[in-house]
């Protein structure tokens, strides 16, 4: 009998997850490490700090708010934040020059 290792399977979702900025279909609280990360990501989304929004204001912008939440303790908003610029970079080919 060829048993599925669970680590195997929550590895390969990871790796989905950093591959496609989000998080694999099916995903859960129960699921998937970081979870609650996303969510709050695309409860940003939904309030409208989506990727014209962030295109608009800027990777910096991304970061130093990202930065404040850190700051302030609210780290699952910070982590959020840290997606937001991770896709940015995607959208964007990476770090501005100048």
């Amino acid at each position: 009998m060829d048993e599925k290792d669970p680590d195997d399977e929550r590895d390969a979702r990871i790796f989905e997850e950093m591959v496609t900025d989000q998080p694999a279909p099916g995903a859960t609280f129960e699921t998937v490490p970081g979870f609650e990360v996303w969510a709050e990501r695309q409860r940003q989304i939904a309030m409208g700090y989506d990727a014209a929004h962030d295109d608009e204001h800027g990777l910096e912008h991304l970061l130093r708010h990202g930065y404040a939440y850190a700051m302030r303790g609210e780290i699952l908003k910070a982590a959020a934040m840290m997606i937001a610029a991770k896709q940015w970079l995607n959208r964007n080919g990476g770090l501005p020059r100048g």
